[in-house]
């Protein structure tokens, strides 16, 4: 038995867009339009739709979790870091602290380049 047939107005952008789903799927744009009314009919269609978004949404905070927990430790380590160096490093003697300010500044300055730049080339 044939299948009954019916006459549909869409606007210029819904049919633009059907054709583009339609094409490179190699589905007919029968069936992308068929697909679409059993899932609008279907009310299980719609709950596990909206369980598959559910997973992901469950995985990704997971995976923020994971990146948070990352971050955290990271700052922790680098804090710990510091702290220590800056207890076990001896103070300059005066005469000695202009030079070393300098030299300082110059190689801050030369890590704050560096920085800007891994942030250029990875942004």
């Amino acid at each position: 038995m044939p299948k009954p047939r019916i006459n549909l107005r869409l606007t210029p952008d819904m049919h633009r867009r059907l054709k583009e789903v339609a094409a490179p799927t190699g589905v007919t744009i029968n069936q992308v339009v068929e697909q679409a009314l059993e899932g609008f009919f279907d009310p299980l269609g719609a709950s596990a739709h909206a369980a598959g978004v559910t997973a992901r949404l469950v995985r990704l905070e997971s995976q923020l979790s994971s990146l948070e927990r990352d971050l955290v430790q990271a700052n922790e380590t680098l804090a710990l870091f510091v702290q220590y160096w800056l207890t076990a490093t001896p103070p300059l003697p005066d005469i000695d602290r202009n030079t070393a300010h300098a030299l300082g500044q110059k190689r801050f300055n030369r890590f704050m380049d560096q920085v800007a730049d891994a942030i250029a080339t990875t942004g």
